[in-house]
């Protein structure tokens, strides 16, 4: 039984230890510094609504509107992917018109600050319905309707250490118990 109980222990320090080390990969996605040389301390995060519309030639689009908070960035990077392939658009405003590739019919959309580019928010989306696609479509309409989605990075990348602190006491508390049960039922037996 003492086996058992110093096993579970040396596997909840070991845990415990792994947590708070940070890795070089989170350390490296988490880092919000700029330029300057400035981080601040309540972390990075980039968002992004998006509306399927159609343009003035009835050609499907999204409008877009990005926010940043803990990144400066004047430019943008979207991607559009699906199984036709890939498009992808440099130098984009904070807000616009993205237009929408011919004969897609859904693709995953992922914008990029350019001054950050560990951070990065993605959502799939189906094509704007616009007069063109549907007479192509014989008549069918379906309905998109507007999203926002948006991605945070912590600042240090251990935000997430209260919670690993909580389970891993709830982890000794169960062990604990579950010993204390095995030894009463021996002692009574």
């Amino acid at each position: 039984m003492r086996t058992l109980a110093r096993a579970v222990l040396v596997a909840i320090v070991a845990a415990l230890a792994a947590m708070l080390v940070p890795s070089a990969a989170g350390a490296a996605t988490g880092d919000c510094t700029g330029a300057d040389g400035y981080a601040p301390g309540t972390g990075c995060s980039v968002s992004v609504a998006l509306d399927p519309v159609c343009t003035d030639d009835l050609e499907g689009a999204l409008d877009y509107a990005v926010t940043t908070a803990g990144v400066q960035s004047s430019t943008y990077t979207a991607t559009l992917t699906s199984g036709s392939g890939t498009v992808t658009t440099t130098g984009l405003p904070a807000s616009g018109v993205l237009a929408w590739p011919a004969g897609w019919s859904s693709a995953t959309v992922t914008f990029v600050p350019d001054s950050a580019p560990s951070l990065s928010v993605s959502s799939t989306h189906d094509a704007p319905v616009c007069v063109s696609q549907v007479l192509a479509d014989g008549g069918t309409t379906t309905t998109t309707t507007p999203s926002t989605v948006s991605a945070v990075l912590a600042a240090t990348g251990l935000d997430a250490g209260a919670l690993v602190a909580l389970a891993a006491g709830l982890l000794v508390v169960g062990a604990g118990t579950v010993v204390l049960v095995s030894r009463r039922r021996h002692a009574q037996a």
